[in-house]
């Protein structure tokens, strides 16, 4: 039986890879990197930390992957606060007629903390989701478009307990039910 929902924010609940690219592609040419939108295109799914590393090196750029991140991550909210988030048509009503039927729901991204939590409070859907995923403990981020993430022990601890205070819920359901 199906009792939890884990949406993935990134083309699940905002289309947000257009302007994600839009400043890359912005912030990359302003340090005279000659790229395009299929440069970005080949980061999808990855974080935008990953993105900058790679730029720095492929392009010689004469700045740290963090100020190129900072960067980026300044060209992103001036395009939020300019255009808004792009949300996916009908997915705050699903999202909540979800809660609604009892699922737990998360939301996962390879996006930072801070860019979950703003987007998830910009929708109004904050309150519905129990958990997030961020981009911050994954290790791997889809190597060889392969769906793998790695998360840190602590939330592995979260998710452990979570799951073994599920099966006992489910053992003490069976046992009222054969009462």
């Amino acid at each position: 039986m199906l009792k939890a929902i884990i949406f993935d924010m990134d083309g699940v609940i905002i289309n947000s890879e257009p302007g994600h690219a839009d400043a890359a592609l912005s912030v990359l040419r302003k340090h005279n990197a000659d790229v395009d939108v299929s440069y970005c295109k080949g980061f999808t799914g990855s974080s935008t930390k990953s993105m900058c590393e790679d730029a720095v090196k492929r392009f010689g750029i004469d700045s740290t992957a963090e100020e190129l991140l900072s960067e980026m991550n300044r060209a992103k909210k001036e395009i939020i606060l300019k255009e808004g988030y792009p949300v996916i048509d009908g997915i705050t009503e699903l999202v909540k007629r979800l809660y609604k039927a009892g699922y737990k729901l998360a939301v996962a991204s390879s996006s930072s903390a801070s860019e979950i939590e703003d987007t998830v409070k910009a929708l109004n859907i904050k309150k519905y989701f129990d958990i997030a995923f961020n981009g911050e403990p994954v290790i791997v981020s889809r190597k060889e478009n392969k769906n793998v993430v790695i998360i840190s022990e602590a939330e592995y601890n979260e998710l452990e307990k979570a799951r073994k205070n599920a099966e006992y819920l489910e053992k003490l359901n069976r046992e009222d039910e054969q009462i």
